[in-house]
């Protein structure tokens, strides 16, 4: 963002009948900030964001009950059945807000190493037998971390 004295400098210059390139070239900027600035009238542009989403707690509790947790499942059934449109990232954000805990992750496709793979992968590195010890591990215990 160029600041507000360099944009006054800017369109100052050009009302004097500086061309754009000379402008560009004696206060460092690049020519199309040039153009944009003189565009803009040498004023900053007001920034008008949009009010926040207000989502119903109830609403959220009771889609969370409904989809076991799943937020994924939660922001489908909002978008679908509610017609509210809320980016993933903001839907998330609230749940922590709430204190609404996300399920874990638990993959389907984890693969084992056979006994002789597990011996061959020890046998290359201390690291790897770590490694292995923690990954083996927790495929008793049936947690994945």
């Amino acid at each position: 963002m160029i600041e507000a004295d360099k944009r006054k400098a800017i369109f100052l210059l050009h009302e004097e009948g500086m061309p754009l390139r000379q402008i560009a070239r004696r206060l460092h900027v690049s020519r199309n900030t040039v153009a944009v600035v003189i565009a803009q009238g040498g004023q900053l542009p007001k920034l008008v964001r949009a009010p926040k989403q207000k989502i119903d707690v109830q609403l959220l509790e009771r889609l969370y009950e409904q989809s076991g947790g799943w937020i994924q499942r939660m922001h489908e059934k909002l978008a679908e059945e509610q017609g509210i449109e809320v980016k993933y990232s903001t839907l998330t954000r609230i749940l922590r807000q709430l204190g609404m805990p996300t399920p874990p992750y638990q993959p389907k496709n984890r693969r084992y190493p056979s006994a002789e793979e597990e011996k061959r992968l020890r046998a290359l590195d201390p690291e790897v037998s770590r490694y292995l010890d923690f990954a083996l591990q927790s495929k008793v215990s049936g947690t994945s971390s």
